[in-house]
């Protein structure tokens, strides 16, 4: 039987509207390094939903270089968040290394989504960042998203409700770099880590999945070709002749609805090699050998 994802209603396009907003993966320094600009990085979600609490986080996860997030929200809640969040990352990031990263200048992808096949795949795809780039880890047991908190696997160590007092206030100014005022009921581990199930409705993601065995189908059955074409969002910043032939193919199939490369036209070509120059940051040798095309054209098609 086909897996159906569970929406509050059959008519769930026209009440709630779904988006995976991306920072671009081209960046060519590292964002996030040690654990506490991770730290920062998640606490800074917590920050911007205080911001915009019209916003509905489903999922999330950061990487070294781009983060990802699925939200149910209006479009341009969405979009303040971000420009919010990219400012606090910014501003981090600007005093702690400067000229060196910054995520204020990152273009943002911004996907709208109605088919709900499409958006129980974006979810997946969001959780399955690390798997992508590498990472040898269960996307549960990565740190830096969302993955911990679905279906049982909610696991904060040495965590604490939030405190009142002049001597919290004063240990939050250090370990969260912030004077926010936080909801009573929220968590905070001893590194000062916000615990992401208390702004994210890790909840409204079970019920579209259904159980925990469907949620990890879909993360481990690999859709990046297909959701990386829709939002141009890069997982890695270099890529092998191998992995840029794979999403050649992808492309090919995607683009021009036909089974490989000897079946394009040269404009479709140039085109293709276009595409991959914007979303894989691949060289012009490098695409030359894969598409079969001379530099110099491709070069001057650019």
């Amino acid at each position: 039987m086909k897996f159906r994802p569970s929406f509050s209603s059959q008519s769930f396009v026209e009440k709630t509207m779904y988006y995976h907003f991306c920072t671009n993966g081209l960046l060519k320094n590292l964002l996030f390094v040690s654990d506490q600009d991770y730290i920062y990085a998640m606490n800074t979600i917590a920050f911007s939903k205080l911001k915009y609490p019209l916003v509905n986080i489903l999922a999330f996860c950061i990487m070294n270089n781009h983060v990802h997030f699925i939200f149910d929200c209006e479009e341009n809640e969405g979009r303040n968040f971000m420009i919010y969040y990219k400012r606090r990352i910014g501003m981090y990031l600007h005093d702690l290394y400067p000229n060196e990263r910054n995520l204020i200048g990152a273009d943002v992808a911004c996907k709208k989504m109605s088919d709900p096949d499409y958006i129980v795949k974006a979810i997946a795809y969001v959780l399955r960042n690390p798997l992508s780039a590498g990472i040898k880890l269960v996307p549960n047991e990565y740190r830096w998203s969302s993955a911990c908190l679905y279906f049982g696997s909610r696991v904060f160590v040495q965590c604490r409700q939030n405190p009142t007092g002049d001597s919290f206030m004063t240990y939050k100014k250090q370990m969260l770099k912030t004077h926010c005022a936080l909801p009573e009921q929220w968590h905070i581990d001893n590194d000062g880590l916000i615990f992401p199930g208390d702004y994210t409705d890790y909840k409204r993601v079970e019920k579209i999945f259904g159980s925990p065995s469907q949620l990890m189908f879909y993360i481990l059955k690999n859709y990046d070709a297909e959701l990386e074409y829709d939002t141009g969002v890069l997982t890695k910043t270099k890529y092998s002749d191998a992995e840029l032939c794979a999403s050649r193919d992808s492309l090919i199939s995607m683009m021009f609805h036909k089974n490989n490369l000897s079946q394009l036209s040269v404009e479709e070509k140039i085109r293709l090699a276009v595409s991959m120059k914007k979303k894989y940051a691949a060289s012009w040798p490098c695409l030359s050998r894969i598409i079969g095309l001379d530099r110099a054209l491709l070069k001057s098609m650019w």
